[in-house]
């Protein structure tokens, strides 16, 4: 996402992986699924993360602090181009999916969002 893939370490490149996942088919996407997108084996993702709750957990996290920070950089910018800078950017449009998802099923990122 915010990171060249290649830099990413594998840990990393799991959560985005699952970040994209996730806002793409849900929260009920396979973690075989979530490894492929990363290119790392299934076995990774519970190595790292434990279980899929974890996962999705260090996800909502993620995702929470990167909407605050592009809301607070798109507030600094001109108030005309506010909402309209803001999801242009791919980045932007993957979070806004996945916490729009994470409202209809439920979890923290829904809920903090909601409080920011």
């Amino acid at each position: 996402m915010s990171a060249a893939h290649e830099d990413l370490t594998a840990r990393a490149r799991l959560r985005d992986a699952a970040i994209e996942c996730f806002a793409a088919q849900g929260f009920e996407e396979s973690l075989r699924a979530i490894a492929a997108r990363a290119g790392v084996s299934a076995g990774l993702v519970r190595h790292h993360f434990g279980s899929k709750e974890q996962l999705r957990a260090e996800c909502d996290a993620t995702v929470l602090k990167r909407y605050s920070t592009l809301k607070s950089e798109s507030i600094k910018t001109d108030p005309q181009q506010l909402f309209a800078q803001f999801p242009a950017s791919r980045e932007g449009g993957i979070l806004l999916v996945y916490i729009l998802r994470s409202v209809r099923e439920g979890g923290a990122a829904a809920a903090s969002s909601l409080n920011t």
